[in-house]
């Protein structure tokens, strides 16, 4: 049985008392809020290097980082490195993304290598290998789909981002729109683009029920992917971007319904002004599934600062309901981040996580600036290098 599947039943599992305990709170609470679908345990019940996490209304905000190989970047021992830097860091969890070479081999070793919860995107290594062994993306089909997500759950991977939200319907809508940007979503470029061209419906939506099936079975969390999500200002909040979302609040009570975690992404561009009820209303739809924001990014003129426009846009979200945020760096939209840039923008994001949990009013995070305050008033930089985020400086 799974986390949610257990909740349903009372019954408090190991993974519940550990998060509890984290966070603060009577296991019964945690229990409660997994049974009713708005908060989450990362933990894939076959992976036993992990320290179990969760995620989700009442909980501390959490933060991701990514790390992973590309065609220009190979190098599996320096994601390692960063994986490795990500959890000295403190970050609460990682996303493989890698496409480069030796994509099953890197994700092993990156997980090997942390306890922290370990996110994928499978359909990135099913692009590549489809692009590899037949340079025509329209071989795309359900086999190598499901075939590499069952392999990333046996892996070991806690959660994975699926975008199944396009769908024959909406991705008509996506070509009325007049975006300046179009999509800034790999995944969803290729599978705007697939069901265009073979006008068939998405594999991951048609055969969703599979998935989850597979899912189940290790009790890996699903992530809806915001695939739409506007790559500028101009572009916020078109027909194809709210279609979405609808699609995402059907598969959110369908994962529930069969008993698998889920959670749901957003993000993207988007003018401060918007950013409440954007949150809001995505939370809303999804019956309060947990929400994982990319950003928001409040400006399109922040290029080399972006880890400071998305900290703007991902405190206001904060404050309605976003329950993890990503961590977005300096070098975003130029390059992969080295470890100095990565390090940086993991820092300014657990810094926005904290501020929003002090503005939500959550004890932990309040007693610890009273004791940073307490520590400055009597000039004790032993007691104030244990209650910053970055210690290093002193």
């Amino acid at each position: 049985m799974t986390q949610l599947e257990k909740a349903k039943n009372k019954e408090i599992t190991n993974e519940v008392e550990l998060v509890a305990r984290k966070e603060n709170l009577e296991p019964s609470v945690i229990s409660e809020l997994i049974a009713q679908g708005r908060v989450v345990i990362l933990k894939n019940n076959i992976r036993e290097n992990v320290i179990p996490t969760a995620i989700g209304e009442g909980l501390s905000v959490k933060v991701n980082a990514t790390v992973g190989t590309s065609n220009k970047n190979t190098a599996i021992k320096s994601e390692i490195e960063k994986a490795e830097l990500a959890e000295m860091t403190e970050v609460d969890t990682l996303t493989d993304l890698s496409t480069g070479k030796g994509v099953d081999l890197t994700r092993k070793k990156i997980i090997n290598s942390i306890t922290t919860p370990m996110g994928s995107v499978p359909f990135l290594q099913t692009i590549k290998e489809v692009t590899e062994k037949t340079h025509d993306l329209s071989n795309i089909n359900k086999e190598n789909i499901l075939s590499n997500i069952e392999k990333h759950c046996k892996d070991g991977i806690d959660f994975i981002t699926l975008h199944a939200g396009i769908t024959k319907a909406n991705v008509y809508l996506y070509d009325e729109s007049r975006r300046k940007t179009g999509l800034i979503s790999r995944c969803g470029s290729v599978l705007n683009w697939w069901i265009k061209r073979t006008e068939n419906e998405n594999p991951m939506y048609e055969n969703f029920d599979e998935i989850l099936d597979i899912l189940k079975k290790y009790d890996v969390v699903l992530s809806l992917g915001n695939a739409y999500r506007a790559g500028c200002i101009h572009d916020f909040a078109d027909r194809a971007q709210i279609s979405e979302f609808m699609v995402n609040s059907e598969l959110v009570q369908r994962a529930r319904k069969e008993g698998v975690q889920v959670m749901v992404e957003g993000g993207g561009h988007m003018p401060f002004s918007k950013i409440a009820d954007y949150t809001k209303t995505i939370k809303e739809l999804t019956a309060y599934a947990p929400l994982y924001m990319l950003g928001p990014i409040v400006t399109d003129i922040g290029i080399g600062y972006d880890n400071v426009t998305a900290a703007i846009g991902a405190a206001e979200a904060g404050l309605y309901g976003t329950d993890f945020i990503s961590v977005i760096t300096s070098s975003e939209y130029r390059e992969y981040p080295n470890l100095e840039e990565l390090r940086n923008g993991i820092i300014i994001s657990k810094l926005t996580a904290h501020g929003i949990d002090v503005s939500r009013g959550l004890k932990s995070a309040i007693e610890r600036d009273e004791l940073m305050a307490d520590a400055k008033k009597t000039f004790n930089t032993k007691e104030q290098r244990m209650h910053t985020i970055d210690r290093s400086i002193f």
